[in-house]
């Protein structure tokens, strides 16, 4: 999964991201900008990171 989105990210910059819209997981509904659509799995990442260093700055 990671290894993709290295991918896609390489991509990217010659994209409109604010153009291209991503369909939601959650339905057809909720579409996404495709920059926020990487944000997304980003930040959740950068958060599990932060929990990792965190759990071993106790240990």
């Amino acid at each position: 999964m990671c290894e993709g989105l290295i991918r896609l990210l390489n991509r990217a910059p010659a994209t409109d991201l604010n153009r291209m819209r991503i369909v939601s997981t959650l339905g057809p509904l909720v579409q996404l900008r495709a920059g926020d659509a990487f944000r997304f799995p980003i930040a959740h990442q950068k958060r599990h990171f932060t929990q990792i260093e965190r759990l071993l700055a106790q240990h």
